[in-house]
């Protein structure tokens, strides 16, 4: 029995394992790099909890970004998650690791996605294409860069799987279940992930109450299933309890933490232009103008054949379910794309006026999608004869849509003589095969995409029509599969991938000192520095080269207000007043200031002080630093300009230590880690008592 179980669900994931390298090969290959926002924003912090384990510290306060933030807050890092404290303090983060780490979520989503499915789709192929068409979803495809978008993202489908099943029945084993992979998700995903997915799941508890009529031994009473959601929320309180004290804590101090201006979210919007993505995601890569968005938030595709299937769902009579998937997604897909939803949700919603892109609320549309169109195709296969005749209306709209991108790529080009072929007579100038694809990637012309993908989507449309039309569902799976790994190879170099391989990443971050080293007390300004072109590639070697202090503000996300307000409120030669001095030094005694022993959370200093004075500590001022001289009563450090902290010294020999007290998250951390442990553990009692009954 439980090999016959291993033999099927390991056929399923060695499926999904493949299908993802393969979609995904510029990227699983280590051939290229995951460029900008991967390397810039969400490397640096997962390296720093990497390196801090294995000299032995706790990660606490990270004083190499912009001074100094408390590292438990950073909503990049995925703190609080299992996951990165297993390969922090394992394998450790380097390029290869963290890389593995991206793909990993994106083949587990797919995984989590078939099992979802199967709550109302019995057949293998169809959730296979499920599953595949999450993998490759415009939403994974665009945000590869954006690691916490993704690995939020792929423990969205395994939360709605397991709640629909406590649902279902509600018992501790599901409850517990669920509970886990609520925490899971929380604690890797980007902020306004789990703002949408309050709204999502509050409107499916909310038609579970609506719709539990009637009371019997299969639906349990109302007041059970209050008491069985009570215990879940518990549960899940008691296993984020590190994530809302961290997140707490950081708000106050966070340029980020106060309400986004509505003008300032609108344009970052997946707004009705990039629409055209459900079809043709290619030409999104171009045209900056008229899209009028960001890159990364226009691509919405899920598949060809699902995205048909998901039209032709609005000219058949739906069961509630498909009412309610149909409601969320739109829902959504109207938040999302900065339309009046946008807006009035933005003033009368709590906390989604805190989402400053709120383009990433689709992903909570594309699933509903998804699950909608596999049930349709299910719908298909049973009654193909009066599907597909009450259909053909929508496919005929699909070969229009296509022969009329491809007319308006055809004459745009003759117009505007703007397409690759121009230029390809000075691809021979370029000997490098890397710079050739990076000169075909930039002049391509948006109708020179618009002619490319259109006839690529009815030649595939076509054969799929086909496949339908003999209900061959395994040539069907195998149509999707290429549609769905052409789009994301396709559209990978616009979003995903920059010319540099790892290996090249590699040896840049390989000059960063091993563990934490005992900084040199030197002045600011002398900090080591990297050339400029390996510079932008990591975002600044100030996160790196492990000596803290910086002469210039990094554009890290997490950013303190009195950081800011230093490099803001201060005059060039004030700052360099600070920078030409140790990120320690004392006002008169510069050069009897010895540092005994050091680490991110605590340091020893020795300073003799030849009158009343203070030692100052290039590094942000914040609420849980403290400080004792020679063992005696502890202080809080005070506050050095509008930035910096300070100690006060006493006449002659002071030994000083200086530490992050934050006992509050220390527990909150462990009470997390044990919780899920227990948890854990109960499950496996409950599954072997299942097992031995």
């Amino acid at each position: 029995m439980i090999f016959e179980k291993l033999k099927r669900y390991g056929t399923t994931i060695l499926f999904f394992l493949i299908l993802c390298i393969i979609a995904y090969l510029p990227i699983s290959s280590f051939l290229f790099y995951i460029k900008n926002d991967s390397f810039l924003n969400y490397f640096p912090p997962k390296f720093f909890i990497s390196e801090s384990l294995s000299d032995g510290f706790l990660p606490l306060w990270n004083p190499y970004i912009n001074f100094g933030i408390p590292q438990y807050a950073d909503m990049n890092a995925g703190y609080w998650s299992p996951i990165t404290w297993a390969i922090a303090s394992t394998m450790g983060y380097n390029v290869y690791s963290f890389t593995l780490e991206l793909l990993m979520y994106i083949f587990i989503g797919g995984i989590g996605m078939y099992l979802l499915t199967g709550f109302w789709v019995n057949n293998k192929h169809i959730k296979l294409m499920a599953g595949l068409s999450f993998i490759c979803c415009g939403y994974n495809v665009a945000h590869l860069q954006h690691f916490n978008w993704i690995s939020g993202a792929a423990f969205l489908p395994f939360c709605l799987f397991f709640y629909l099943q406590f649902l279902k029945k509600s018992n501790g084993k599901n409850c517990i279940i669920s509970a886990i992979f609520f925490y899971l998700f929380c604690a890797s995903a980007h902020p306004g992930l789990i703002i949408g997915s309050l709204y999502f799941f509050l409107a499916i508890t909310i038609n579970t109450f609506l719709n539990n009529k009637k009371e019997s031994l299969e639906r349990p009473s109302k007041l059970i299933t209050l008491k069985w959601h009570f215990i879940l929320l518990g549960l899940i309180i008691l296993l984020c309890s590190g994530i809302i004290i961290g997140y707490s804590d950081v708000i106050p101090h966070f340029i980020r933490g106060e309400k986004v201006a509505l003008q300032n979210s609108l344009p970052h919007s997946s707004n009705w232009k990039t629409w055209m993505s459900f079809l043709l995601p290619l030409p999104t890569s171009k045209n900056t103008e008229w899209f009028a968005t960001e890159l990364t938030l226009r691509n919405s595709y899920f598949g060809l054949l699902f995205f048909w299937l998901f039209c032709t769902s609005f000219l058949f009579k739906r069961t509630k379910w498909e009412s309610i998937l149909l409601g969320l997604g739109l829902f959504f897909l109207l938040l999302s794309s900065g339309t009046i939803i946008t807006k009035l949700s933005h003033q009368y919603l709590p906390y989604i006026g805190y989402v400053r892109l709120n383009g990433e609320f689709r992903i909570f549309a594309l699933i509903p999608f998804i699950l909608l169109s596999a049930i349709q195709l299910d719908k298909l296969l049973l009654n193909k004869e009066n599907f597909t005749l009450k259909s053909r209306p929508v496919s005929i709209l699909f070969y229009i849509f296509f022969l009329s991108a491809l007319l308006i790529g055809t004459v745009g080009i003759i117009n505007s003589e703007d397409s690759i072929v121009i230029h390809l007579k000075n691809l021979s100038n370029i000997t490098n095969k890397i710079d050739q694809l990076k000169f075909i990637i930039d002049h391509l012309s948006f109708y020179d995409t618009l002619i490319l993908q259109s006839l690529l989507q009815i030649f595939v449309f076509y054969l799929m029509q086909q496949s339908i039309r003999v209900s061959h569902s395994k040539r069907l799976l195998w149509l999707v599969i290429v549609d769905l790994i052409i789009a994301t190879l396709l559209y990978i170099p616009f979003t995903g991938v920059g010319k540099n391989s790892l290996s090249f990443v590699d040896s840049i971050i390989a000059q960063s000192p091993k563990g934490i080293p005992i900084p040199a007390l030197h002045p600011v300004v002398s900090n080591k520095k990297i050339r400029t072109d390996q510079n932008n590639i990591i975002g600044s070697w100030d996160m790196f080269g492990k000596q803290p202090g910086t002469i210039k503000e990094v554009p890290y996300p997490i950013q303190l207000k009195n950081m800011r307000k230093f490099f803001d409120s201060l005059s060039p030669e004030e700052r360099l007043f600070y920078f030409k001095k140790p990120f320690l030094f004392s006002e008169d005694s510069l050069n009897k200031v010895k540092l005994l022993s050091y680490t991110p959370n605590k340091m020893v200093v020795s300073v003799y002080a030849e009158s009343i004075s203070k030692l100052v500590i290039q590094q942000n001022y914040y609420p849980h630093w403290f400080y004792t001289n020679k063992g005696f009563k502890e202080n809080r450090v005070n506050k050095e300009g509008v930035s910096f902290m300070a100690v006060p010294l006493e006449l002659g020999q002071n030994k000083i230590e200086i530490y992050f007290s934050v006992a509050k998250t220390k527990w909150a951390l462990l009470i997390s880690f044990i919780s899920l442990g227990v948890l854990l553990f109960i499950l496996l009692l409950i599954s072997l008592r299942s097992q031995k009954n």
